[in-house]
């Protein structure tokens, strides 16, 4: 659905086709908030972001609205998350090393992706990850899936009713909200994990790399 769709939908339902005490900018507004809520719950909205790495520059900003990273690739090879302490034992406990190459590993603090080693050319750093949702206006495309454009319409209700301190209907949307829609994100996450395979536990020990490197 279009934010256009889901205002008239939300309109429609509460008999406010033209009612002013709610505008469209109000509406959209409560598109965001609801967008936010269920990212919040489910980190749905996946994203990947492509920057070119800085000769000699460590340290890279997470893309705007990023949540969280998922994997990040380094002129097409896929970089090891490490934690501090693996980045000291790389270091020999030096990390103001300049030490340069081609970055095997990655860590993260204070929302910046510092690789190790620290680069030496210039190539293409893709970065994918969780986001935010922007602030939608009127002709842009809902970042969240689809299948939760209904919690977006029940959300922008429920805000409806609110502000018309309309309180049975306010609960019961507002119940709805928590009880079913976020239920639904849990599924849909669950789902999206198995893709075309098999959840199964990965033993770090068969796996063809450690910290070190590649066995």
């Amino acid at each position: 659905m279009t934010p256009t769709q889901i205002i008239e939908t939300a309109r429609n339902r509460y008999n406010a086709i033209n009612d002013t005490f709610y505008s469209d900018g109000e509406m959209l507004m409560n598109m965001y908030l609801a967008q936010q809520e269920l990212v919040q719950y489910g980190m749905i909205i996946e994203a990947t972001f492509e920057t070119t790495t800085v000769a000699d520059q460590q340290d890279y900003s997470f893309p705007s609205n990023t949540i969280s990273i998922k994997r990040v690739e380094y002129d097409g090879s896929k970089l090891k998350p490490i934690n501090m302490r693996e980045d000291d034992a790389l270091t020999i406990n030096d990390s103001a090393t300049t030490n340069s190459g081609e970055p095997s590993y990655y860590f993260i603090w204070n929302d910046t992706i510092s690789l190790r080693p620290i680069p030496d050319d210039a190539k293409t750093l893709k970065i994918r990850g969780f986001k935010e949702p922007d602030i939608p206006v009127i002709g842009s495309t809902l970042e969240v899936p689809s299948f939760f454009h209904g919690a977006i319409v029940d959300f922008c209700i429920k805000s409806m009713a609110e502000k018309d301190e309309n309180w049975p209907h306010y609960d019961r949307l507002a119940n709805k909200f928590e009880a079913f829609w976020k239920a639904k994100i849990k599924e849909f996450v669950a789902i999206r994990k198995k893709k075309d395979g098999f959840s199964v536990v990965n033993n770090e020990d068969s796996l063809p790399f450690t910290v070190l490197g590649s066995l």
